[in-house]
């Protein structure tokens, strides 16, 4: 997909049902480049909590939408196991982006994240998204 790259290719029109792309792929415990076969989907997924704004010295007149989305947060990660560079064909997330508040003395009433979900060949984006949302 890359301007440079394929994505540039195919837009000049040139395909082929094989592909070599020369990407180094090396890591920290592997000296060589790896031949890729496949990689991970990718899912980015905008998520929004709102409250209602106070004033800090009355939270109780306030709901924070920062801590409902902390809470999702909480619950969306345990969907996701506990990986390492040598086990890593699995499911992960990422929290790219987090926005809430504009002062530190009010309740925020909007606050929203984006994760970066990248998925196996055994996953469903679809099923995905629904245990998210539950």
């Amino acid at each position: 997909g890359g301007i440079d790259g394929t994505n540039h290719l195919v837009n000049q029109g040139y395909g082929g049902k094989f592909v070599i792309d020369p990407e180094p792929n090396q890591s920290k415990t592997s000296k060589s480049l790896d031949i890729t076969i496949a990689h991970k989907g990718v899912l980015w997924l905008k998520i929004i909590a709102k409250g209602k704004s106070s004033h800090s010295s009355r939270p109780w007149l306030g709901e924070n939408a920062a801590d409902k989305l902390i809470q999702g947060y909480n619950k969306i990660i345990k969907l996701f196991p506990k990986i390492s560079e040598n086990k890593n064909w699995a499911n992960t997330m990422n929290l790219g982006v987090l926005n809430a508040g504009k002062n530190p003395n009010m309740i925020p009433n909007y606050a929203e994240m984006i994760i970066d979900i990248r998925y196996t060949e055994k996953t469903n984006p679809n099923n995905l998204i629904k245990k998210i949302k539950k």
